[in-house]
């Protein structure tokens, strides 16, 4: 039984295993998480509040569960493990599941009871436009940052190493005068330095320093399944060193120029920021542009049942979604038919998301889901998705 309530992250791999798991009823919670005073002591107001709606949803569509479930998540309530969330966390609970997660970027409560998980907000917070990480270097300062629009924060589970001495002992940190130089043979490595600033390291060893950093880096991104944009904060002469060893595909190609170590957090995140809603916008405009050549060519549809049936055989290869619509009804994960479907606002009793589900079924079946805000970019048809088919 999934009943371990350790705070993990959200990544692909939980996306596809909440959409796989339907024994209902399935408790999705969202939450906001206050860090200052007096602010931080709604927390356990707002999760009590939320608790009431499940018990709620639960005694008036699920008697005979509501007993247990609540006993579980009333367990929650007292335990410091959801109080030190950094901004926001997902609960997901069902008769063999329950499991939370840090999830950044929650913007109100939320509470969901139905057939199948709530995966929207996973799914969103997985997309390239709403977070980044900030690999920030010197000689003598290294920290791997993750941010969103709001917040910046030190990924510190990550241990990377605090200064070149670490990875290269014989370097020396002392500041220096010394100007860029090669060294007296033609195969000497050169040696980069400003007056002032940090003292000349050989390329070499800061070619070994940032592989150190990179191997770390690139290691956890793999293993928490991120996409997100890596932006690179150093100095500039550093930069075209790092971009050499680096395995992260997803490093940008602007580097964010600045001595990191003096520089505040709030600085090169607001900078990582802007870069990263620039990058997104241009993503959106050509996945846009790539559905009108596909659906002239019969490979796309905005039709929610084709879109629905194609998901199941595995045929979506990429589906835009309208963030703001919600469409009610029933989807069945195996054939892909849509029933009960409701496009008036108003939810039928026992109906879920469509969206939502086809967002999640997308994804189980290996392709991608963008999440597009209509004040920005208009998905085109009128049932709020379009997908792109592999063939």
């Amino acid at each position: 039984m999934a009943n371990d309530a350790r705070i993990t992250g959200v990544t692909r791999e939980l996306v596809m295993d909440l959409v796989g798991a339907r024994r209902p009823p399935c408790v999705s919670l969202f939450m906001p998480v206050e860090k200052k005073n007096p602010d931080r002591r709604r927390n356990p107001l707002v999760y009590r509040q939320l608790l009431k709606e499940v018990d709620e949803s639960l005694a008036s569509r699920y008697p005979d569960s509501r007993k247990e479930l609540m006993g579980r998540l009333d367990g929650l309530a007292d335990d410091d493990l959801w109080r030190e969330r950094r901004n926001g966390f997902a609960v997901f609970a069902s008769s063999d599941r329950l499991s939370c997660h840090d999830l950044p970027g929650v913007d109100a409560p939320l509470a969901v009871v139905g057939a199948s998980f709530h995966t929207r907000p996973l799914l969103r917070h997985l997309g390239v436009s709403r977070n980044y990480f900030v690999v920030a270097i010197t000689q003598r300062f290294v920290a791997l940052f993750e941010g969103d629009r709001e917040t910046i924060r030190r990924v510190d589970e990550v241990k990377l190493p605090s200064t070149i001495a670490e990875v290269v002992p014989a370097a020396d940190l002392d500041r220096s005068n010394v100007h860029y130089h090669r060294g007296r043979s033609q195969d000497s490595s050169p040696i980069y330095h400003s007056p002032g600033e940090e003292k000349a390291q050989p390329e070499a060893e800061l070619e070994k320093f940032f592989h150190a950093i990179d191997e770390r880096v690139f290691a956890f991104l793999n293993r928490q399944g991120r996409r997100d944009p890596v932006f690179l904060a150093t100095r500039a002469r550093y930069a075209p060193i790092y971009r050499r060893v680096t395995r992260v595909g997803s490093l940008h190609r602007e580097t964010i120029v600045c001595d990191a170590e003096a520089t505040p957090e709030s600085e090169i995140g607001r900078r990582a920021w802007e870069l990263t809603q620039t990058g997104w916008s241009n993503h959106c405009n050509a996945c846009l542009e790539r559905f009108d050549e596909a659906r002239s060519k019969g490979r796309g549809t905005s039709v929610l049942a084709e879109a629905a049936r194609a998901a199941a055989g595995g045929r979506v290869e990429l589906l835009l979604v309208d963030e703001t619509r919600q469409v009610w009804g029933e989807l069945d994960p195996a054939s892909g038919e849509v029933s009960r479907v409701s496009n008036d606002g108003h939810r039928d009793p026992g109906g879920e998301d469509l969206l939502d589900d086809l967002a999640g079924l997308v994804v189980a079946r290996g392709g991608e889901v963008i999440y597009v805000h209509p004040d920005r970019h208009r998905v085109p048809g009128e049932s709020g998705v379009a997908a792109i088919f592999r063939y």
